[in-house]
């Protein structure tokens, strides 16, 4: 064996060992065993300081957008795992786009109560700083949604992916006493919400439903019209705790008939993106049609960017954006029903 293949062998040897350490290390944040040098930061600085490095990864068809909220409060973690882990998941989001399409990254300060852990037990009541990655890409169907944090799951082809890049975010962001959920629907795209724990931050005010938050108000019947069952049962119950009469619906299709045999509407309250083809701006048009004057709001867990346009305002559509606390339906409701007829 000659220098030159000697050589070869060598830089293999030494590929496949930096390969090994840089998969134990993934694995270690997973289980969360891995050593965090974690520190007081500001995400908002941590965001900017990596911009341009993200642009150069996405690439010219992917168009990076940012919408840093003001005076975001501070959390704790490690600085080199938190870049990492924002890579990773542009990386994700890039290869969800292989035409192209729109990256979004948001913050905003976000307090949860109670209600809350209905929809995610593991997130606890508190104040946390709300990191929000959104893309325009293909989506996931729920069975692939559920397993995107499982080590050595993935969907990319052979030699394209570990299956531990998100599998190390979802360790990094636990390590970090937060959380990370996932909202995403086939042909729509994914937003990634990433929960930091305030530092130092103030007991969470009570529960809504601890207080029996309503409104003296409420009297009008609104209709939820929601896929997720368990998403749909939950928000009906809040909508019941506020005082109003509800009606129920699991698609457009289904909405549009009960509006057209006749019940009493006041409201209608639908996500905007639905799988079976009509989104919650199709049933907000055909509801108007059908039912001159009828209201309707919104609700959506994209990023406010992609779902906050100029066509929405023309249309005199409101969206209230997920997660939302108890006070915030109360109020976007109220609002609503208060304003006078399209």
């Amino acid at each position: 064996m000659d220098r030159d293949e000697q050589k070869v062998l060598l830089k293999e040897a030494q590929e496949a060992a930096m390969l090994g350490s840089k998969l134990t290390d993934q694995l270690l944040t997973f289980a969360r065993r891995r050593h965090m040098d974690a520190q007081v930061i500001q995400i908002n600085d941590q965001l900017v300081g990596i911009t341009d490095m993200l642009r150069r990864t996405l690439g010219e068809h992917v168009m990076l957008s940012t919408s840093l909220a003001r005076n975001v409060w501070a959390t704790r973690a490690d600085t080199g795992q938190f870049q990492s882990a924002i890579v990773n998941m542009a990386v994700n989001a890039r290869d969800a786009m292989p035409e192209g399409g729109k990256l979004v990254i948001e913050t905003r300060n976000i307090e949860l109560d109670g209600d809350h852990a209905d929809f995610h037990p593991e997130l606890r009541p508190g104040q946390y700083v709300q990191l929000s990655i959104s893309d325009t890409g293909s989506g996931m169907a729920p069975d692939v949604r559920d397993r995107v944090f499982e080590p050595f799951f993935t969907t990319k082809e052979k030699g394209r992916g570990t299956g531990l890049g998100l599998a190390m975010v979802y360790g990094f962001v636990k390590q970090s006493g937060g959380h990370v959920t996932i909202y995403s629907e086939v042909g729509h795209g994914t937003t990634c919400n990433l929960y930091f724990p305030r530092v130092d931050g103030i007991a969470p005010r009570q529960s809504a439903r601890d207080k029996g938050t309503t409104d003296p108000e409420a009297r009008e019947t609104i209709l939820i019209v929601e896929d997720d069952e368990r998403v749909r049962q939950l928000t009906i119950t809040r909508l019941k705790l506020i005082g109003y009469q509800v009606l129920e619906a699991s698609d457009g299709p289904k909405a549009l008939d009960l509006l057209a045999k006749g019940h009493p509407v006041d409201l209608v309250f639908t996500d905007l993106v639905m799988p079976g083809g009509m989104s919650g701006r199709e049933v907000a048009a055909r509801a108007r049609q059908l039912r001159p004057g009828i209201k309707v709001l919104l609700t959506s867990g994209y990023a406010e960017e992609l779902v906050h346009g100029d066509s929405l305002e023309r249309e005199r559509l409101k969206v209230l954006r997920k997660p939302y606390h108890q006070a915030d339906l109360v109020t976007a409701l109220r609002e609503i029903l208060a304003t006078s007829a399209v």
